[in-house]
């Protein structure tokens, strides 16, 4: 659980929103680099059932909260939680929108995108090279052949991680993605939640 997710967990609660932050390491495993936090991501890339696995958990607690409407469950996930997002809305579970804000998306199955229940946002950095618009792209083709709604947004001069930005391009791609999420959110959930 890093500084930076509890910021944005925060940042989404303020909006009106009931937030849980799933973490896929597990107890006691919180990576302070960038090699460790790459070799916790390589255990659940190469092992997509425990991801699977791990992020159903997680969706479960949350649906258990009697605060949830659980008519009314949407997914973010950013840079890994992006992938984890994806997993996790493959295997049908029910959500009425997924958000990945600069996420990677390699190695998914195809017709498995034909489970996802619910509309996409893709907030995407153009200069990503982490997870280049090829493999955006590639997402994008799975969702058509599946017919799910979705909608992609791409920011020039923008890298990967965005939402720490280094440059004016990252500053304007920050701004916007927290707009582009919030009306996501209104849209999705089906009401203006500055009026309950």
């Amino acid at each position: 659980m890093s500084e930076v997710a509890l910021s944005d967990a925060a940042m989404i609660a303020k909006l009106g929103y009931v937030v849980f932050v799933g973490d896929i390491y597990g107890k006691d495993v919180l990576p302070k680099t960038v090699p460790e936090m790459t070799e916790q991501t390589v255990i659940y890339n190469k092992d997509r059932p425990l991801m699977r696995a791990r992020a159903t958990a997680g969706f479960d607690v949350l649906k258990a909260n009697p605060m949830v409407d659980t008519s009314k469950i949407a997914v973010i996930g950013y840079c890994f939680g992006g992938t984890v997002g994806v997993e996790l809305a493959e295997t049908g579970v029910p959500i009425v929108g997924l958000i990945s804000v600069h996420g990677s998306f390699r190695n998914f199955t195809p017709e498995a995108a034909k489970n996802i229940k619910g509309r996409v946002l893709i907030l995407h950095g153009a200069e990503d090279p982490v997870a280049p618009l090829e493999e955006v792209n590639t997402l994008i083709s799975h969702l058509r052949a599946a017919k799910v709604d979705w909608q992609l947004e791409v920011y020039s001069g923008s890298q990967h991680a965005f939402t720490k930005p280094q440059n004016a391009s990252e500053e304007r791609a920050d701004r916007e993605y927290k707009v582009a999420m919030t009306r996501f959110f209104r849209e999705v959930f089906g009401q203006d939640v500055a009026q309950k």
